[in-house]
């Protein structure tokens, strides 16, 4: 088998005149990469960065129960104004 002009066989080899493309200076590209983040992925940022910090809040704030139970064993809560004003103030939250 001769394989000596397998160089011929359509255009192989042939080099087809193309342009070398311009560089980026001459393009207009400043060299700088830049990121665009569109409206919806900074709300959905922001949503993230929030349930992060709403699940770093701690359910229960033990500082504030041991506060009442202290009270309760003194008798604060006794007082019959104070539990007027409780009565109150839990009345205008809900309404």
């Amino acid at each position: 088998m001769d394989i000596s002009k397998i160089d011929q066989i359509s255009g192989i080899g042939k080099i087809n005149g193309a342009k070398p493309k311009k560089s980026q200076e001459k393009q207009g590209y400043s060299g700088e990469d830049t990121l665009s983040i569109s409206s919806e992925g900074l709300k959905a940022s922001e949503i993230e960065s929030l349930k992060r910090l709403v699940n770093s809040i701690p359910e229960v704030r033990q500082e504030k129960i041991d506060v009442a139970i202290t009270r309760m064993k003194d008798g604060y809560y006794l007082n019959p104004s104070l539990a007027t004003d409780i009565a109150e103030t839990i009345l205008r939250r809900i309404f």
